[in-house]
């Protein structure tokens, strides 16, 4: 009786942390599911603001890895999407647990040459505050 009554209290509790953990992903994504998405002339992901950022393949400039010190309670690993003419434009940032970030990493990998696998894996690997490049376009000739 005591062993079903203890098994009873264990799952009561454990019913009332999902329910939390619910609840605090829905107050911070406001209910809905951040993805990235792209196609052969943009990539699009909701900004943090709610405001979607889009980047043009054609005008991508630099690709960089940020990480944190954060993790791994929250996410620790940034995408950052830096166009030619960055600063006078803003880049794309993607936290590296949004949904379509995976599919978007094969095809960084597929469309850009020079893109730095080995970079990649320093920076996933990092629980510093750090910046990796990844991969920059190169200058078109003068």
């Amino acid at each position: 009786m005591i062993t079903g009554l203890l098994v009873l209290g264990v799952l009561i509790a454990l019913a009332v942390i999902a329910l939390l953990v619910v609840a605090w992903i829905v107050s911070h994504t406001g209910g809905q599911t951040v993805a990235v998405s792209f196609d052969d002339e943009v990539i699009t992901c909701p900004g943090s603001n709610g405001k979607i950022q889009q980047m043009r393949w054609d005008d991508l400039g630099r690709v960089l890895v940020e990480t944190t010190d954060g993790g791994p309670a929250v996410c620790d690993v940034f995408w950052v999407l830096l166009p030619n003419d960055y600063p006078d434009r803003a880049g794309v940032v993607i936290p590296s647990d949004t949904t379509g970030m995976s599919d978007l990493l094969d095809a960084l990998q597929s469309r850009l040459s020079g893109f730095d696998n080995e970079a990649v894996i320093k920076a996933m690997g990092s629980t510093d505050n750090q910046t990796f490049e990844i991969w920059t376009a190169e200058a078109p000739p003068v």
